[in-house]
């Protein structure tokens, strides 16, 4: 083998020219090492293309998942928004109605009644959870109409701006007449059924409502024959007359602190 650079005879070992001192491998090596390169050259196109590919495919479905997303929120956006059924609406429209027993009141008669303190009613003691509700809603209408000679009370409930009327007042009702004095601020002591309250139902009205006086403003509450105490009603659930009844009490106003 000659030296490449001045073509003195070599041996078969690698090494250096002896005469311009230039390095030099057998053929052989060389052979390896192109082979080598060769290998190497050939494969790094491969090993781009892979991976590229991959990126080729994660960048798809990151796509994908966009337009996914971007659609989901259009339709959402245009979707109109839900429509409470005709069915749901009856059905909020009636729930005070709803909430009226049907069954007819007791017969109850007034123990007494007296101005800025209320007027205590007696039922039987064996009077019901329902019957006592709808005694309630009795009281509710009769007052809302002014119609108070309809449930006894024939004297002033109430004193307001030095004027004696109705715009204000409370009923209370008991079973059986023992404890029925107790409302009363001249009861003797702690009253006829000892300390505490023993009335069955209590119906209000002219309530103060965010500081504003408001003869409409009502509520009724009772215990029930378990001993819990139950609203049955307040002037939250919007209750109105009748369109004949509130027309004549709406008539009647100007005159209901003077005429029961």
């Amino acid at each position: 083998m000659n030296c490449s650079r001045c073509g003195f005879l070599l041996g078969d070992q690698q090494g250096f020219c002896p005469r311009c001192g230039a390095a030099y491998r057998p053929a052989g090596d060389r052979n390896i090492v192109a082979s080598q390169r060769l290998q190497e050259s050939t494969s790094r196109p491969a090993q781009a293309n892979s991976r590229a590919k991959v990126f080729l495919v994660v960048a798809a479905l990151v796509l994908v998942l966009a337009i996914l997303v971007v659609s989901h929120s259009d339709t959402k956006q245009k979707s109109p928004p839900s429509q409470p059924s005709n069915e749901t609406v009856a059905t909020s429209a009636t729930t005070s109605a709803a909430e009226q027993p049907r069954i007819p009141p007791p017969k109850f008669k007034v123990y007494r009644s007296k101005l800025d303190e209320g007027a205590s009613v007696v039922v039987s003691p064996s009077t019901s959870d329902e019957q006592l509700k709808s005694l309630l809603w009795l009281f509710r209408e009769k007052v809302r109409s002014h119609r108070f000679k309809d449930v006894g009370i024939l004297q002033p409930t109430s004193k307001q701006w030095g004027q004696k009327g109705y715009l204000s007042g409370m009923i209370v009702v008991y079973k059986g007449g023992k404890c029925a004095s107790e409302l009363f601020s001249d009861s003797p002591g702690l009253g006829p059924c000892g300390y505490g309250e023993h009335s069955a139902a209590e119906y209000q009205w002219g309530l103060l409502v965010d500081g504003v006086f408001n003869t409409d403003a009502d509520s009724g509450e009772m215990t029930a024959s378990d001993g819990t105490i139950a609203t049955v009603f307040d002037y939250h659930d919007h209750w109105q007359l009748p369109a004949n009844l509130q027309g004549s009490a709406d008539a009647e106003k100007p005159a209901q602190k003077q005429n029961p």
